[in-house]
């Protein structure tokens, strides 16, 4: 009989974890930023949610997160900003959906 544990990840929970992060790489975030948001989606603590990430979700998206690294430097390129980071108000526009292109 295997006992499974009660704080257990599913795979739903997995999928959406990765989702999000992919997202927040897309779209400029920070990793910690979306594992905060996943954080409250499932009743578990941001550092619950990067051990995850980082000891067994991200080996399965690796092709997810490169193409998630070339979206965000194409429409970085697209709207002109160069820089390492994008503005605050550009991320939340983008997340809230107000972004409009040219």
């Amino acid at each position: 009989m295997t006992i499974t544990r009660q704080d257990a990840w599913t795979q739903d929970e997995d999928l959406l974890l990765a989702e999000v992060v992919l997202r927040h790489i897309r779209d400029g975030g920070t990793q910690l930023s979306a594992f905060e948001e996943v954080g409250k989606a499932l009743s578990r603590t941001a550092a619950a949610c990067g051990f995850r990430w980082n000891s067994y979700v991200r080996k399965q998206y690796q092709a997810g997160i490169e193409l998630a690294k070339k979206q965000r430097k194409e429409l970085r390129k697209k709207i002109g900003i160069h820089s390492s980071v994008f503005t605050t108000e550009y991320v939340n526009d983008r997340r809230k959906g107000s972004f409009r292109s040219g």
